[in-house]
Order: C-alpha cells, then structure tokens, then sequence
C-alpha cells in the first residue's frame, strides 16, 4: 500500500492541489492550444492524484478547502489540515520609511501564475491607478522574470528589481501589498509574510484562498478589477484607514499564523501516526526554544 514501505508509516504533504491549479491555467489561457495543453494536464494529475493518495497512511493539506477537494478526487483519504505559517521573528514591522504612493508584488517570476498577476494588474488596474495617482509606482519584486515582465520595467512607474538579497526592505516601503492571483493553488505565504510584515493587503479571491482570514478586516478581498484599483487608491491616500486595516492583519498573522503553532500541530500528527495515539508530543520530538 505505501509506495516506500508496507512497515513504515507514510505522509503526502499537499501544498497544491495541482489539478485544480491545471483548471485555472485552463479558465484563463489566451489561446485555444493553451487551454487544450492545460484541460490535459488538469486531467493527468487529477488521475495521478486519485491514485497516488490513498497509497499513502495520511494526506496533509494546507486549507479546509483543499481538503474537501481532495476527498472529492480520491475517496477513503485520510486527511489533516495543518495550514502554512510565517516565520514571525524574520517577517515582523520595520522601521524602513512607508512610501504612500507604492505597490509592491513578491514573486518568483518563473512560476506562471506570478507572470500572470503581474501583466493582469498592469493591464487592468494599474491605468485606473494611474489616472488617479499619477505619482503612483508599483514594484515588482521577484527573480527571473521573463520577457513581457522586463518589459515593463521603468515603464509607467514599473520598477522590475529581478532578485534581490532580501524582500523585506521592499514590502516594508510599500503603502499597500498587492496579490491579484487568477491561478493558483493551496495558500500563499506572500500573504501572511506582509501580514507579518503589517502591511495593508488587497488580493483577490484565489490569492487569499484557504487562509483563514476575514474580508474587510484583515485583508481587502476583490475579484473586479475596477473595486480592487479602487481599493489600492483608497489605502494610498487614506493613512486611517490603511493602518487599521495592517494592524488587525498583523494581529491575526502574530496570533494564528506562527511556525511554532504550524510546527507543534505537525509534530503531533508524526506521533500519533508512529506511535498510534494522541496523547503528546514525546520530549524528544518537541520544539527547543527558539527553534
């Protein structure tokens, strides 16, 4: 049954649900032959998941709706739900100056939905943007990005950085952080990371998804691309409002999203499948302070 070992217990973390991820590529290819490549692939790993996961003692997916997903592909899975978390002590507030007029996207550009959500964003928010806040820049922080995404670079207040050392100076400047995500899958740590960070957040719907957080108060949450320019521009110009909005974010980020509460959960999962019980964590296994 285990593809390693019928004796040893064995855990398939899910971080994406890929056929899913396969459908967005579908929903919003621009050319017939694309939407073909991306139908098939959808179909091979809904196949490769059906499958592969019940060869496996438990699954492990990172939202509650991935986890529906996921028994609706393969029946008779048993599934835990451990969401992702942040590193609190790396991703925390920083003294760096706040410039009111900047967006930032974090990303690597090699991952298509990050190419997407950056050419969605300049195609269809950022003229609206701009026609309101000509002082406007919008920042594109990741490594390797394509032709299409140079392009825009020292254009209508593009800066493409390619890779840096370090995003956090970048997300720290930022009025708002951005994640105009149209595919994608499981849950976004660039999210909790500006959370962390108390940055104000727009994304939209498949950018927040499966993140427990509340619309309005931790994040704004907009799929038009008219409201979430509208949006962008109102935390611009709004001190209030933007600060309100980073300061209930980073209070769900400090007191949900730590690696220590990821970490323990998971650490618990291991010993209840080793030893077969939930009593707690062995000594040995448990997080040295710090860790």
């Amino acid at each position: 049954r285990s593809p390693l070992n019928r004796n040893t217990p064995s855990i398939l973390i899910q971080h994406n649900i890929d056929s899913v991820v396969w459908a967005r590529f579908y929903r919003n290819a621009s050319s017939p032959l694309r939407k073909l490549g991306a139908f098939i692939q959808s179909l091979e790993f809904r196949r490769i998941e059906r499958r592969l996961c019940p060869m496996f003692d438990l699954c492990v997916s990172m939202s509650k709706r991935d986890a529906e997903r996921l028994r609706r592909i393969a029946h008779d899975v048993r599934i835990e739900i451990v969401p992702n978390g942040v590193d609190l002590e790396y991703f925390r507030p920083r003294e760096d100056e706040v410039r009111w007029n900047r967006v930032v996207y974090v990303g690597s550009m090699d991952w298509y939905p990050n190419e997407d959500a950056v050419l969605y964003f300049y195609e269809h928010m950022w003229p609206i943007i701009r026609r309101e806040v000509p002082e406007a820049e919008f920042y594109v922080v990741g490594q390797y990005p394509g032709p299409r995404v140079k392009a825009l670079d020292s254009k209508d207040g593009v800066h493409v950085t390619g890779l840096v050392e370090d995003i956090r100076p970048y997300v720290a400047s930022a009025a708002v952080f951005v994640v105009p995500l149209r595919i994608g899958g499981g849950t976004r740590l660039k999210i909790l990371e500006a959370l962390a960070m108390g940055k104000a957040v727009v994304s939209s719907g498949i950018g927040c998804e499966g993140l427990d957080l509340t619309a309005g108060k931790d994040l704004i949450v907009a799929d038009d691309p008219e409201e979430f320019a509208g949006w962008v521009i109102r935390l611009m110009r709004d001190e209030v409002e933007r600060e309100r909005l980073a300061r209930s974010g980073h209070k769900k980020a400090i007191n949900h999203f730590g690696w220590d509460r990821m970490a323990e959960k998971m650490l618990r999962i291991y010993a209840d499948l080793a030893w077969g019980h939930d009593e707690a964590v062995p000594q040995k296994l448990r997080l040295s302070p710090g860790a």
